[in-house]
């Protein structure tokens, strides 16, 4: 079996996205990681996976204390920066330190600051194992969605519910549209009584015409109230 073919049968297995922190020697260290799993409840603990040929093994096989950062799907710039090498990764993040000197990223999802429990060679990777000594979650990002790593690509995790919601919405938009015929498939709702529509072959970039459509019940049906029509440079 070639690796290539293992990679694209598991890379149809969609992850979150973290990013693992450590010091080691006085320097923070941390690389982007979609192998972190839980492992046990009692005691809690946590796994993730590191290539021996990464620039952060030997920090992370000689520290003692690490954290998990969760990333949302706002923060695909810091998945892209510490998925980097040969750079200050830590530069011009926002970060803050425990009481180990771990950095914890700010503004991610959830944080779960580890003890190292155990390490285990497999293969052309380590298994880290963590033991839980505390777990945050952030609460100021109740509304944000994880990020998520799937078919070699990042995306946003999302409820169906949203998704059917959202259907609904640009159908509803579609259907009291006069000539609606002439218009692209593709309309951003901005929110439930108005939507930006655009013609054309592509939504973004690409649009040179645009249309808001303010939109309100009337009776058991609904109807365009407003639209302003706008053009935005290319």
């Amino acid at each position: 079996m070639q690796s290539d073919e293992f990679k694209a049968a598991v890379g149809k297995y969609p992850t979150g996205i973290t990013i693992v922190s450590t010091n080691h020697a006085n320097k923070f260290y941390g690389f982007t990681a979609n192998s972190f799993t839980s492992v046990s409840l009692d005691p809690a603990l946590i796994s993730f996976c590191l290539n021996v040929k990464s620039g952060s093994f030997d920090a992370f096989s000689n520290t003692k204390y690490f954290a998990i950062n969760i990333l949302s799907s706002q923060q695909l710039d810091l998945a892209a920066r510490f998925a980097s090498s040969n750079i200050d990764k830590f530069h011009n993040v926002n970060f803050t330190e425990n009481n180990f000197g771990i950095p914890l990223i700010e503004n991610v999802l959830s944080w779960i600051e580890c003890e190292k429990y155990r390490q285990v060679e497999c293969g052309d990777h380590y298994i880290f194992i963590g033991k839980a000594l505390k777990v945050t979650i952030n609460n100021s990002t109740d509304s944000a969605f994880p990020l998520v790593y799937y078919g070699k690509s990042y995306k946003e995790l999302k409820k169906i519910e949203d998704y059917v919601e959202k259907e609904k919405e640009e159908a509803k938009i579609k259907n009291i549209l006069p000539g609606n015929d002439m218009w692209d498939s593709d309309v951003l709702v901005t929110d439930k009584t108005s939507a930006l529509y655009g013609g054309g072959d592509n939504l973004v970039p690409g649009y040179t015409y645009w249309v808001h459509v303010t939109i309100q019940p009337h009776g058991k049906q609904w109807s365009a109230v407003q639209m302003t029509d706008f053009t935005v440079p290319l």
